[in-house]
């Protein structure tokens, strides 16, 4: 089975990226994630992001990639 390949945007805590990464972990979930990115670079899902990448090895090809925001 060709999984979809899913990009998860954030901005806060990663709570539902979380949710999406732990059920990414099922051989027959039908998606795999392969990019987490966010408007806000000190948002604490990317670092929860970052420490789930290096627990769990399917995750290791997982890539960050920071949104441009621009704060007045």
């Amino acid at each position: 089975m060709t999984k979809a390949r899913v990009a998860i945007l954030i901005s806060g805590a990663g709570s539902n990226m979380a949710a999406l990464i732990y059920a990414a972990r099922a051989d027959s979930c039908p998606f795999e994630v392969v990019l987490v990115s966010g408007d806000n670079p000190d948002a604490p899902g990317l670092t929860l992001a970052q420490v789930l990448r290096r627990f769990w090895p399917r995750l290791r090809p997982l890539r960050f990639a920071p949104l441009c925001a621009t704060r007045r």
